[in-house]
């Protein structure tokens, strides 16, 4: 009787620490609150999907196996999706890829997109994480907006430290086109300023002095 003995003691060691750590993925996998999904490389059908995910496009993971992000509507431009996967199909490890995607109430958000290939069953696949940026993007578009009428305004305002000719009969203003306006009228459209009109008391006397020393007199 010929007996042979074979030490796997590191190799039990090494499917144990392999076991432990597709436990502990898979476990960071369902708890992240980011949607998550892996699907494979060459085809980009879907192979898992967290509940953070199922969430976000409101489907079943059974309504997307075996189908692609474009099939389920995932995507608003399927040109764009396949830029991204090409990029991820050339051995690029993608980060912060920014891209527009419509949830389950068919709402277009900007996402930005982390792509890391790896290995399920043999095969390639593609780890995929999505951050929604949306209110983000919108906060900076208010920002900008925000910068630009401020800039305006302040050109407007500069526009009027400048030298005015004005005519020193009637006060009108010459503008840069050559036309005259009120003086009022052409402050307004150049800054924020508002007025009202009333009458001064040098004025007052000089335009109805008369009249107003007449009613004086016969109120006396």
């Amino acid at each position: 009787m010929v007996t042979i003995l074979r030490d796997v003691t590191e190799r039990k060691r090494e499917e144990r620490a392999r076991k432990a750590s597709e436990e502990r993925f898979a476990r960071i996998f369902q708890a992240s609150p980011l949607p998550m999904n892996i699907r494979y490389l060459d085809d980009g059908r879907f192979v898992a999907a967290n509940a953070a995910y199922l969430r976000a496009v409101g489907c079943t993971f059974e309504a997307l196996q075996g189908r692609t992000p474009v099939e389920i509507g995932a995507w608003v431009q399927a040109a764009d999706y396949e830029h991204f996967m090409n990029l991820v199909r050339e051995g690029n490890t993608v980060r912060d890829y920014e891209a527009r995607l419509r949830t389950k109430t068919s709402r277009q958000v900007v996402a930005l997109l982390t792509a890391e290939i790896l290995e399920e069953n043999g095969r390639q696949c593609v780890l995929v994480i999505t951050m929604d940026i949306s209110r983000r993007k919108q906060a900076e578009a208010e920002r900008e907006q925000l910068i630009t009428q401020f800039q305006e305004a302040l050109a407007k305002v500069k526009q009027l430290s400048g030298l005015l000719p004005i005519c020193a009969s009637c006060k009108k203003i010459r503008d840069d086109h050559g036309y005259w306006n009120q003086i009022e009228e052409y402050i307004s459209e150049h800054s924020e300023a508002e007025f009202s009109h009333s009458v001064c008391p040098n004025c007052m006397e000089l335009l109805y002095g008369d009249i107003l020393r007449k009613k004086q007199r016969e109120a006396e």
